[in-house]
């Protein structure tokens, strides 16, 4: 199933809220920090934490307000979601008049109703993937099996002197 990793600004922490909770009422399931009793606040050691959590997380959604403008963490964050090859989407909250151009290169959404959009998408999305991955894994399993068969067949035969 498909887990959405929802990058903000702590303060734009209530709108994550509301985000995560309409992606469970769409049974998507997520990770939002802020409900995360974690004693790091930054650093080497909050960087390994969060990207501890992102390998949990297989898409992600990036809060954009007139906070974010200041913050490290979410272009880091978003960064590192390309590195691992996810989904991203931006949520675009009212304080925002216009997006920054490199968020454009992504899906941006700004209302419920598109969170509902893209909750039904990426779960489309995430079942043709792991049907994609799964045939991949079958093929690669096809090609190696004569080999091991025919390697267990030979071993077995001189191991029985035949």
């Amino acid at each position: 199933m498909p887990k959405v990793f929802i990058s903000h600004k702590s303060e734009d922490s209530l709108a994550a809220g509301k985000i995560a909770e309409r992606l469970r009422t769409n049974a998507v399931d997520c990770y939002l920090d802020v409900i995360d009793p974690v004693e790091v606040k930054d650093g080497p050691d909050l960087s390994n934490y969060i990207r501890s959590r992102m390998t949990e997380c297989t898409q992600l959604m990036a809060v954009v307000s007139s906070a974010t403008q200041n913050s490290w963490w979410v272009p880091w964050e978003i960064g590192v979601a390309m590195e691992k090859d996810f989904t991203i989407t931006s949520f675009v909250t009212q304080t925002v008049p216009t997006i920054p151009s490199y968020l454009k290169k992504w899906p941006f959404l700004r209302t419920a109703e598109d969170i509902d959009l893209y909750a039904r998408h990426i779960k489309t999305f995430d079942s043709r993937r792991r049907v994609e991955k799964l045939t991949e894994s079958m093929e690669i399993f096809n090609k190696s099996a004569p080999r091991d068969v025919a390697d267990f067949h030979r071993t077995l035969k001189r191991q029985l002197g035949q």
